[in-house]
Parts: C-alpha cells; sequence; structure tokens
C-alpha cells in the first residue's frame, strides 16, 4: 500500500510522493520569479548575510518535506473513512 497525499472524497488519491514533489516544483517555480527571489533574499538578509542558491535549494527540499506527517497511520485510515469501507485487518 502507498500512501496518498489528497484524497477527492470518492475513493480517488494522489500518492504523497508525488504531492510533495509537487509542492517542491511549484515552490521553485515560484522563487525563480524574480520579485519572489528578491523578497525572499531580503527576509534572508535579516538572518545576517543573503541567500544563495543553495539556501533556495534547501527551501525547496523543505517544501517538499513538508507534508512527510501525512504518511502517519491515523491520517492513512481517512483513505477507508472516506469510501465508508472496512480497512486492512489490524489497521489502527
Amino acid at each position: 500500500m502507498r500512501a496518498w497525499g489528497k484524497l477527492d472524497g470518492k475513493g480517488g488519491e494522489h500518492p504523497l510522493t508525488d504531492h510533495m514533489l509537487d509542492v517542491a516544483a511549484c515552490f521553485h517555480a515560484a522563487a525563480s520569479v524574480g520579485s519572489v527571489r528578491r523578497a525572499l533574499s531580503t527576509v534572508g538578509r535579516a538572518g545576517r548575510r543573503p541567500l544563495d542558491e543553495s539556501d533556495f535549494i534547501r527551501l525547496v527540499v523543505l517544501a517538499f518535506l513538508h507534508d512527510v506527517g501525512k504518511a502517519n497511520a491515523g491520517l492513512q485510515s481517512k483513505r477507508w473513512l472516506a469510501t465508508q469501507s472496512a480497512g486492512p485487518p489490524g489497521w489502527p
């Protein structure tokens, strides 16, 4: 069984890893816009130095990891609640 990142309420799902990649790609694209990059750099200067390219890549990684907690058993059990079906035996 693979973890889901988004459910549509009808039994359809978007895998968690795909969702995490989508979020990271969207953040990367947004952070690549000149005005957004300048704003992020301005905030970075509050940390005593301007942000460099490796800092932006680290932010992309953090965007990727932002939903890793969705892999927990409690949230993943909503898969069966959405379709009102029984989960696998022994599932918490």
